[in-house]
């Protein structure tokens, strides 16, 4: 099994140089094919390197007109905010959340969302977590915590909670947005025997400092973890792939 993790920040990053950002952007305003080449370019990319599963966050849904044009493999996509959270309706925000594409033709996955206290905000915390099981019976938990500390401490309480009976082969994919180090995921990993897999600096791409990007997993021996250099770069993270056998 070999699986890519990657914060896309919605194709929207060339580097830090903010004259390249701007041209960008232009470009995408006045040229309506210049986001669907981007977008083709990337899919190039994943195919060529074989993934069975694409875990990917901060995508908006528009892209998959363009997957669904240039291959076959099955998507799945929800909006990262909670089904009662006013974001949902604010135009900026309503098409962003995270997506899984698998090279499977039966689709598992299911969406699920938090439960702590801000969903009646206007600046609601990121709520979204994908549940995705494959064929060797592996669950695969897809998640972007928020930059809110406070937010982040329920959410990683809630998690352990929702998996702390679950016996089967876990693996658990994010973007945790923790801009110390790992003392934040102790608690979390002592409680459901997960081992930390990538903790390398993945943020941002030019010079990274930060290890945001992580995968964690329990009752998987096998594994290969590692950074992806050669993805098409459109993004300010850089991509980590994992393959695995049972």
């Amino acid at each position: 099994m070999k699986i890519l993790l990657y914060n896309t920040w919605y194709f929207e990053w060339v580097d830090w140089t903010l004259s390249k950002y701007f041209f960008w952007k232009i470009q995408a305003l006045f040229n309506k094919n210049h986001q669907e080449k981007i977008t083709e370019s990337f899919l190039q990319s994943i195919e060529w390197k074989s993934y069975d599963l694409c875990l990917l966050v901060e995508i908006k849904q528009k892209i998959f007109r363009y997957l669904d044009k240039n291959t076959k493999k099955k998507w799945y996509f929800d909006q990262k905010y909670h089904p009662h959270s006013l974001l949902r309706h604010v135009p900026f925000f309503s098409w962003n959340g995270n997506a899984i594409i698998s090279s499977w033709e039966k689709d598992t996955s299911s969406s699920h969302f938090f439960r702590n206290k801000s969903d009646w905000w206007v600046f609601s915390a990121k709520k979204l977590y994908i549940e995705y099981s494959t064929e060797d019976n592996v669950k695969i938990v897809l998640l972007h915590l928020p930059l809110w500390k406070k937010a982040r401490k329920q959410q990683l309480y809630e998690l352990s909670k929702n998996y702390k009976n679950y016996s089967w082969p876990l693996i658990i994919a994010w973007d945790y947005n923790i801009f110390q180090w790992l003392e934040e995921l102790d608690t979390l990993v002592s409680k459901l025997w997960l081992t930390i897999l990538s903790p390398w600096k993945t943020f941002p791409t030019i010079k990274p400092h930060y290890a945001l990007d992580l995968f964690l997993v329990r009752g998987i021996k096998n594994t290969e973890c590692s950074i992806v250099k050669d993805i098409y770069n459109i993004s300010d993270h850089l991509a980590i792939e994992l393959e695995y056998t049972l």
